[in-house]
This record gives C-alpha cells, sequence and structure tokens, in this order.
C-alpha cells in the first residue's frame, strides 16, 4: 500500500528526531521544538518500550521533544492517551489540538493506543464525544521500519461512543488524519 502524502512530514519529524544527528543541529532543534512545546503538547524526550512481533522487547529512544499534533495529523505513540479538539469547518474536525481532560466531556476526541503486556498486538481506541459519527484515515509504522502504510480505519458514533481498532502485530506509531463528520447512514459506517 502506498502511504499518503500529508502524513509524511510527520513520520519524518519522528523519524529525524529518533535518528543519530549531528549535536549542534540536534542541539539548535531541540531549542526550537522545546519553545514550541511551550505551546502545544509534545511527547518529551526519553525511551518507551515496545513488544515485538517475537515477543522481545525494545526500547525506543526520543532524542528531543516531538508535537503530538502536527497540522492536522495526530501522532500516537504506544502507552499513550490523549484529548483532542478542535473547530468543526464545513464537515471538518481542523486547527487540531491537544487538550489537557476537561471537565465536561464535549467536543472532543480521546485517544488511546497500547500494547498488553508481553503481546504485540497493538489497540487503537477513540472515543468520539462530538455528537456525529467521526471518520478518519490511519497510517502505521512498523518498528524498525522507515515508511508508513496506510491501514484501516472504523467510524466511531458520536456522542461518548467509542471505537476499537485492533492489529495482531507491533507498531511503533500510529497516525491519524483527515477527521471528517457524516451521518449515521449504515454506508458510512464501515471501516476502510
Amino acid at each position: 500500500m502506498t502511504q499518503p502524502s500529508h502524513l509524511v512530514p510527520l513520520a519524518v519529524a519522528l523519524l529525524l528526531s529518533v535518528a543519530a544527528i549531528d549535536h549542534s543541529l540536534a542541539q539548535d532543534s531541540a531549542e526550537r521544538i522545546d519553545k514550541s512545546c511551550d505551546r502545544i503538547r509534545c511527547y518529551q524526550p526519553g525511551s518507551f518500550p515496545v513488544t515485538l512481533n517475537d515477543g522481545s522487547e525494545a526500547t525506543f529512544e526520543l532524542k528531543v521533544a516531538v508535537p503530538i499534533v502536527k497540522g492536522d495529523v495526530v501522532s500516537m505513540l504506544p502507552g499513550t492517551t490523549v484529548f483532542v479538539s478542535g473547530s468543526v469547518v464545513e464537515g471538518k474536525l481542523v486547527n487540531l489540538r491537544v487538550v489537557e481532560k476537561p471537565t465536561e466531556l464535549k467536543d472532543v476526541l480521546q485517544i488511546r493506543m497500547w500494547q498488553e503486556p508481553g503481546m504485540a498486538d497493538t489497540f487503537l481506541v477513540v472515543t468520539n464525544y462530538f455528537h456525529d459519527v467521526v471518520k478518519y484515515r490511519a497510517a502505521m509504522l512498523f518498528p524498525q521500519a522507515d515508511e508508513f502504510h496506510s491501514t484501516s480505519s472504523c467510524a466511531v458514533l458520536g456522542d461518548g461512543r467509542v471505537g476499537y481498532e485492533h492489529w495482531p502485530h507491533a507498531i511503533f506509531q500510529l497516525v491519524l488524519a483527515d477527521f471528517v463528520f457524516r451521518s449515521a447512514d449504515i454506508e458510512e459506517l464501515r471501516c476502510e
């Protein structure tokens, strides 16, 4: 499968943050990203484990802070939960931003990605606190891969309903984009 072109910049940003790069360039980039992360939410530098398909555990390291939302693309790493809000314009969710867990769960998406202990399987749960059905596109990055692959995604009914996704293998990163609101018509609810 081919990767959606609008997901590539985020993929490149994350891969660059993990790659070994010139120290002075890394320091300059880290300082600029840290300033950005004062305004937006980011994954902080550090390591995180991923259970691989053979059952072994690998540790991946982020060298610099990485924005969770870049443009209208949400980046998910294993073991993370984020709340995403934005503006609804012509049926699309745009101007995405990460928010703290709201006291009133309304007009926000709660997105969680994880692996069960000792299992390579990857899970994603999207809870839709908007009124209308939301659909989105997704792409995944496998551990030690250098390109994203499109994957199917399922529409999520509104008003606090939950959509579950499951992949029987390890995923290093998921990117979610093109959030659109649809009617509850049965054709709009299928996974694609």
